[in-house]
């Protein structure tokens, strides 16, 4: 932080601190019940953040009770101030709590995803409303002893579905256009939270990368319909806001069991295909070349 001779170490921590909703036994099998009471669990956070003694705390899961009765009375304490977000028909937010006389909050944005799906389809609704949401501060250092700077830090819960790489993507997407919107694109960004996000992913991709690709011969189509086996490849495509579905089980197994046989009538997925005026994306070169075959694309997944 700061340059030369007045350079100094900004201690920046980032916590999932579980709001008490969520710290069900069903949930931690493995963990004393005991442990997972209000009453347990505030003093052991309080002395975990005591010993990180950050200049800035990044927090996810913070009920807003909590933040009342325990954490805004405890920063107090600890000289910080605090900014508080709460996602839309929860009980937990995200917060950003900072030094006093280190930092001082310009202004702050929160953002809800679920807001930019006001136009989308019922289908994409459904897929990627999740209320979650981002919470973004500018601050700008206030000690006599720093230069004048100013910086920007972004924390959020990202949706944490196994299988919605797409929809934490497209939340990513969503985060750093609004930012820059709001703040422009040069001052410097932070983003800490909980992304539920591995390297290699489509989010990790894009935020090393700045871009997602996906096959150019899809790139003017907006409705799809995926084999099971490539639903893993279709992320990008809903990354990109466009209408994808996939097979179900009774469509792969009426598809395994009528083989490859035009004789054997339409298939329940091409017939699907058909009726909700999709694009077929199969694996099988040999399922393309049937003579029923609707419009389809065929993907390599080598």
């Amino acid at each position: 932080f700061g340059r030369a001779a007045d350079a100094r170490h900004v201690r920046l921590a980032t916590w999932n601190i579980l709001a008490p909703a969520y710290a069900l036994r069903r949930s931690f099998p493995d963990v004393e019940p005991a442990w997972l009471g209000v009453d347990v669990r505030r003093p052991r956070i309080a002395a975990v953040l005591a010993e990180l003694n950050a200049d800035v705390f990044c927090l996810q899961e913070v009920a807003e009770v909590e933040l009342a009765d325990f954490l805004l009375p405890l920063f107090g304490q600890m000289g910080l101030q605090v900014a508080y977000a709460q996602r839309g028909q929860r009980s937990d937010g995200c917060a950003i709590a900072w030094r006093k006389g280190l930092f001082e909050c310009r202004d702050n944005l929160v953002i809800a995803f679920d807001d930019e799906l006001a136009s989308a389809s019922p289908t994409i609704r459904e897929r990627f409303a999740r209320r979650n949401i981002a919470l973004v501060v500018e601050l700008v250092s206030t000690a006599p002893d720093l230069p004048r700077f100013r910086w920007l830090l972004a924390t959020t819960h990202l949706y944490c579905g196994p299988r919605h790489e797409d929809v934490r993507s497209w939340q990513l997407q969503v985060l750093l256009e609004r930012t820059a919107e709001r703040f422009g694109t040069e001052i410097p960004l932070a983003l800490c939270g909980d992304l539920n996000s591995l390297p290699g992913s489509e989010s990790y991709t894009l935020l090393k990368h700045g871009k997602v690709e996906f096959p150019r011969q899809l790139r003017k189509v907006e409705r799809f319909i995926f084999e099971q086996d490539l639903m893993k490849h279709a992320r990008p495509l809903r990354l990109l806001g466009l209408d994808v579905v996939f097979e179900t089980k009774q469509e792969r197994n009426a598809r395994e069991q009528a083989g490859m046989q035009s004789k054997a009538g339409q298939l329940p997925l091409f017939a699907r295909a058909v009726r909700e005026g999709r694009v077929l994306v199969s694996s099988s070169k040999r399922l393309l070349e049937r003579q029923d075959c609707p419009m389809a694309f065929f993907f390599d997944s080598r």
